[in-house]
Formats: structure tokens, C-alpha cells, sequence
């Protein structure tokens, strides 16, 4: 799936390539800046802890 992202990102020019790493953390920022819980950004990540949910939210 990264493969076809940066496909993507090449032909829309885009400075920053896609991937899904980008968009897991941009989703979780949104989440944070909506004012989602910790515990509900991580349940909608399908974490099964808060650790992991701690990395995508370092703003």
C-alpha cells in the first residue's frame, strides 16, 4: 500500500510522500485536537494499550 501512496504523493506533487504512518498519526492529531480521550483515539487505533497510543500523539 506505501507503494501506491507514493505514487500518489509523486503525482500529486505533494512535499511530504504518503504513507501509512502519515495518516495514522494525522488521524490521531485530528482525534487529540477534536478532544478524544487518549483511551478513544486508542481504542479507534485498535491499540491494546495506551503505550502505543502515546507515540501518535505527540503533537
Amino acid at each position: 500500500m506505501n507503494k501506491d501512496l507514493t505514487e500518489t504523493s509523486r503525482k500529486l506533487n505533494l512535499s511530504i510522500p504518503l504513507k501509512l504512518e502519515t495518516a495514522r498519526d494525522s488521524y490521531a492529531t485530528i482525534l487529540k485536537l477534536g478532544g478524544k480521550s487518549k483511551d478513544q483515539i486508542g481504542e479507534m487505533l485498535g491499540h491494546s494499550n495506551s503505550v502505543l497510543t502515546e507515540h501518535y500523539l505527540t503533537v
